[in-house]
């Protein structure tokens, strides 16, 4: 009896993980309903008297939301900037809102204060879903939101690659 309580456990378990989507697979569903001005490419420009906020109130409600970190001196950013742009050709249902920074005025100590952010690095990627729910982000040295980013976009771009 022992045993086929255990085996009926690991099949359950192996089934769960079996239908459980990844991260990844829920980013690559499209949103249908969302409107131009939820999505797009563009920079936060916050009144600093409203400052702090912290990056999930940036994320658009009904939609994917990168929150980007960006430093207009880091060639990362600037690579980013590229695929981002590609990305938003087959993906024009996802926002992304960069926030910039420079470290020659010590704007990664700005980010962390006025975002409630731990921005060490530029680029820093934060992935929020539609339901403004954290999926994925940098956090110090953890760069699981870069990560998934590229992956995303690598999965995108390829699947728009072989539909042609």
């Amino acid at each position: 009896m022992k045993h086929v309580v255990i085996f009926i456990l690991i099949a359950i378990s192996i089934y769960f993980l079996a239908i459980r989507k990844s991260d990844l697979d829920k980013l690559l569903v499209p949103i249908t309903t969302y409107t131009e001005a939820q999505t797009g490419n563009r920079y936060v420009d916050i009144d600093p008297a409203k400052l702090p906020i912290t990056p999930h109130e940036l994320a658009e409600l009904g939609v994917i939301t990168i929150v980007y970190f960006h430093d207009n001196e880091c060639h990362g950013c600037q690579q980013m900037d590229r695929d981002l742009t590609d990305f938003l050709r087959i993906r024009p249902d996802v926002a992304i809102r960069k926030i910039a920074m420079s470290p020659g005025n010590d704007g990664y100590t700005e980010a962390i204060r006025d975002y409630q952010w731990r921005v060490y690095t530029a680029p820093c990627i934060l992935i929020f879903g539609p339901n403004r729910k954290l999926i994925a982000g940098d956090d110090g040295v953890d760069g699981r939101g870069f990560d998934l980013l590229e992956d995303w976009m690598r999965a995108e771009l390829t699947k728009a690659a072989n539909q042609k």
